[in-house]
């Protein structure tokens, strides 16, 4: 298990009951505007200028994302808000999408001796055609329990 990994068992193993709570209460005030699929473990690749950060991909909708990365103590540390990023995601079975972002949100989740975790909510500005489109699709695939089960074997094991 690799750092990032560790990090979050971790921070979920300490916020459970705050997590749980939050979950719940978070589904009767949801905002979002399009389902999520809150699964995966993809890798990503954030952009900005000269720098790159590589991370998991958590949750994914049409509009928007949630990844988590780790840094060591003092690299990295949360992205600005309104930062605009590129994103490159490598979801399973298909060529990697390519998508401009901005940065809604950026907190650190844990840390420990070494390194730091940290989340970001991205939401997507520039996504292209064909990438759209198999989010719609992955999207509607992961939310309609009749089709899910088709494709049951993507998920995450968690």
């Amino acid at each position: 298990m690799n750092s990032a990994q560790d990090l979050l068992k971790k921070y979920k193993e300490e916020t459970s009951d705050r997590v749980f709570s939050f979950t719940i209460m978070e589904s009767k005030i949801d905002r979002r505007s399009n389902k999520r699929v809150k699964l995966i473990k993809w890798p990503a690749k954030v952009l900005i200028k000269d720098k790159s950060i590589d991370g998991i991909l958590r949750n994914i909708s049409v509009n928007g994302a949630f990844i988590y990365y780790s840094e060591p103590h003092g690299k990295n540390l949360p992205l600005k808000l309104h930062k605009v990023v590129d994103l490159i995601i490598e979801a399973t079975g298909v060529a990697p999408l390519y998508i401009s972002a901005e940065v809604i949100w950026s907190n650190i989740l844990s840390t420990d001796e070494k390194n730091t975790l940290i989340g970001v909510g991205l939401r997507f500005i520039e996504v292209p055609e064909k990438d759209r489109q198999f989010l719609q699709d992955f999207v509607r695939v992961y939310t309609d329990p009749m089709l899910n089960r088709t494709y049951w074997h993507l998920r995450s094991k968690e």
